[in-house]
């Protein structure tokens, strides 16, 4: 009988050692002084150049905010939640009467057609309602005209425009963040579109993208006058501008002005801006900060000067590399990139200050106080003092053989470049002693 040794035990695969975590990145905080700390820190773990100007900020207030009424999902009901800009903010009368008034039982088909109501604030506790719903039954849309019945008759004092949008695609409506592919369509109700804050002369569009907390955002366009000081002689371009109101407001410092925005309606309220409120040294293209359009911009005659360019992404965009070329090539006086995302705003950075520009200072904006977020201008001019190195240069480092290609050439010709360039030894005889 034949005897078989057992068979080996089979080894066990080796487990791979846990990687090490990464150490997280420190997060912005919510007060003040940890932002400042933040900030302090991010600028000098990146090397950014450029000093660190005074905090820009202003208090939050319930009258300046804007507050929602969320017709939230929970299972097969949908419950209506007052969502406050910030936690702990009292909540206006005139929304908690609001909410009451869409949980009565004749505002049922309208209160399950309804999205989120939306207040946005003219201070004095007056506000502006935008309504976002899918009215396509007849039920819902009898719903609606009660809604706006009801306004007119009882809240006249406090709400003084109402109106309706659908989006496309059908996604909740967030005036602080706007995807750049929505589509909006405003339905008119009742009142202006066009929004005057209580204490300040420039008005501000319904659609308008803006935080929450607007007392700041109403400060704005002061600020940004006493960053840039303009002369009377320089001119104005800004990117995604919305309905202009930024652009109006520092109109009167410039000689002329230009908003660009990408969003239709963008350009329907920015028209109608200029309708109710014309200015002559205003004008609105729907463009994006794209290179062909920025060239043929400044190719034309009429646009040569000085300029001063605002460059104001939005979340989760990026300003490409062949746009800050071509706003390079154009050469204006400033450049001035508004970013809440540090991360982004770093690369956009190196990318001007490697076109020529200097990065001058840096303008921290707390523009919702109590939040995680803050916003940064960074401001920069032309290096006339060759402080960034030589341009020369610059141009033939970026014209030079990439060490890749290198040593792919080099691997090819490397038998005839080491026979003709290796160099030659040769040992010399002794000289035969002379006799004595």
């Amino acid at each position: 009988m034949l005897r078989t040794s057992p068979k080996a035990p089979k080894a066990f695969p080796k487990r791979a050692k846990p990687r090490a975590a990464k150490p997280e990145a420190p997060k912005c905080g919510k007060d003040l002084e940890s932002k400042k700390s933040f900030l302090a820190a991010w600028a000098g773990e990146n090397k950014v150049p450029g000093k660190i100007q005074a905090w820009f900020s202003a208090e939050s207030t319930p009258e300046f905010s804007d507050w929602r009424i969320l017709n939230d999902q929970t299972g097969q009901h949908k419950l209506l939640k007052i969502e406050p800009p910030q936690k702990g903010m009292a909540t206006p009368l005139v929304v908690q009467r609001i909410h009451a008034q869409l949980r009565k039982e004749h505002l049922r088909a309208f209160k399950s057609a309804l999205v989120q109501l939306w207040f946005r604030p003219l201070g004095g506790g007056r506000y502006a309602l935008l309504v976002q719903a899918n009215l396509h039954g007849y039920n819902s849309s009898r719903g609606y005209k009660s809604f706006l019945d009801y306004l007119l008759r009882c809240e006249a004092e406090s709400v003084v425009a109402c109106h309706q949008i659908d989006c496309r695609p059908q996604i909740p409506f967030d005036p602080s963040n706007l995807p750049k592919s929505i589509g909006v369509d405003l339905h008119e109700g009742f009142g202006n579109e066009f929004l005057t804050p209580e204490g300040f002369e420039t008005p501000y569009h319904i659609l308008d993208r803006s935080p929450r907390c607007k007392l700041a955002f109403f400060k704005l366009p002061e600020k940004l006058k006493s960053v840039i000081h303009p002369s009377k002689d320089d001119y104005l371009l800004e990117f995604n501008a919305g309905s202009g109101m930024l652009s109006a407001a520092l109109s009167d410092s410039f000689k002329s002005v230009v908003a660009a925005d990408l969003h239709a309606f963008a350009e329907r309220s920015a028209r109608e801006r200029l309708r109710l409120f014309p200015a002559r040294n205003v004008r609105f293209f729907r463009a994006a900060p794209e290179a062909a359009w920025i060239e043929k911009f400044f190719a034309r005659k009429e646009n040569e000067g000085n300029w001063t360019v605002i460059l104001h992404p939005q979340q989760g965009e990026a300003v490409t590399a062949s746009a800050i070329a071509a706003l390079a090539k154009a050469k204006p006086g400033r450049i001035l990139l508004i970013s809440s995302d540090l991360d982004r705003a770093l690369t956009e950075v190196r990318r001007i200050r490697s076109e020529g520009y200097m990065l001058r200072k840096l303008v921290p904006l707390d523009l919702e106080p109590g939040k995680q977020s803050l916003e940064v201008v960074f401001c920069f001019a032309p290096d006339s003092a060759g402080v960034l190195g030589n341009p020369n240069l610059a141009k033939l480092k970026r014209g030079a053989v990439k060490p890749r290609e290198t040593s792919r050439a080099s691997r090819r010709s490397a038998p005839e470049t080491a026979e003709l360039e290796a160099p030659k030894f040769v040992q010399r005889k002794k000289p035969p002693l002379a006799k004595n």
